[in-house]
């Protein structure tokens, strides 16, 4: 039986794929890596991006099991964070840290 996308832990090749492909990817989960954000909080931070790419992105993150989707939501108030999972955070700070500069923007 082969486990579900999210039940596995995927390669560093399949991180990098995943983190870098496409065009918002890597300013998401620079801002994640800062700390966990609600869609609107992406949104005013990547201001270029539309909501539609930013929401595409966020799904390709988390079918990966590279972002997590928490819902803290109550009753009265609909509330969803995305923060980077636990078993990527150190290798998305290597590999972020190396690419990082005031020079290319990020």
């Amino acid at each position: 039986m082969k486990p579900l996308e999210s039940q596995r832990r995927i390669g560093d090749a399949e991180l990098l794929d995943a983190a870098f492909q496409g065009k918002w990817r890597k300013f998401i989960l620079i801002r994640l890596l800062d700390q966990p954000s609600r869609l609107s909080e992406l949104r005013r931070s990547i201001p270029s991006a539309s909501k539609k790419m930013l929401v595409d992105s966020l799904h390709v993150l988390e079918e990966k099991a590279i972002i997590e989707r928490v819902d803290l939501s109550t009753p009265q108030m609909k509330h969803v964070e995305y923060r980077i999972a636990d078993d990527y955070r150190d290798v998305l700070e290597r590999i972020l840290a190396r690419i990082r500069t005031p020079a290319n923007g990020l």
